[in-house]
């Protein structure tokens, strides 16, 4: 999977979704987050004979999209992530997506009927590899239930923070060996690590420490500071 799905693509893909939100109204806890998770579990399944990238964010973006019932036509998201493709251009240069993407013209078109074609097949292998389960957990889902609740609504930095350094580790490479709930918990703890932390929260990350395994948490924890210092060094481009 290494070789389709480098750090470099990650950050790339994961750029390139995101920053596509504002224009199709979409956000990072659902639509942004679940496409992305697609893709990992894609790559695992198809790490060769794989359409461009570029192609693989479309067909991801489309399915999540429509699996979240916020349906977005082809067309428009085929244009959306042209145009962040374009805006991306004039910060991280031509080289750098044409690389990333397989594709050397970003301009705004009509879908032609090859690119259609490959979608629709990407979107099939990418629910394949979903095993056709028509949801995605995501961290952000324990963190609705289990932490949104009992955080003052004001407190909109401390959710911030918990978003960022969830989004650190979907962009690892480790994203789906490490469970949903993990991710959530450990999360909330590098968030609160300046904080007081509610005992009910502290009680709920004890709970997940005790089914997942103090193991698994320690290498999340190790995961987590391992993006923290990747995304301090931009310029590395580590698998």
């Amino acid at each position: 999977m290494d070789s389709f799905w480098t750090e470099m693509h990650r950050r790339t893909a994961w750029s390139i979704i995101t920053s596509s939100r504002f224009r199709l109204k979409i956000n990072i806890e659902t639509c942004v987050s679940t496409a992305f998770i697609m893709i990992h579990k894609y790559y695992i399944r198809h790490n060769s004979n794989s359409p461009p990238l570029f192609i693989v964010i479309v067909s991801a973006l489309f399915s999540a999209c429509k699996m979240l019932e916020n349906v977005r036509s082809m067309q428009n998201i085929y244009s959306e992530v042209l145009f962040t493709c374009r805006e991306g251009i004039n910060r991280f240069g031509l080289q750098k997506f044409e690389s990333a993407l397989g594709r050397s013209n970003f301009d705004d078109c009509k879908i032609p009927s090859e690119d259609v074609k490959s979608i629709n097949i990407c979107e099939i292998d990418i629910l394949e590899s979903l095993d056709y389960k028509m949801s995605v957990e995501l961290p952000f889902d324990h963190i609705e239930t289990s932490v949104k609740p009992l955080i003052n609504e004001g407190n909109k930095q401390l959710i911030n923070k918990i978003t960022k350094y969830i989004c650190m580790l979907l962009c690892s490479s480790k994203a789906t060996d490490t469970p949903p709930c993990v991710i959530a918990a450990v999360s909330t703890q590098e968030a609160f690590s300046s904080d007081k932390m509610p005992d009910s929260i502290s009680l709920w990350i004890s709970n997940i420490i005790k089914s997942q395994g103090e193991q698994n948490v320690l290498d999340a924890h190790n995961l987590l500071k391992r993006q923290i210092s990747l995304m301090e060094t931009p310029q590395k481009e580590n698998k």
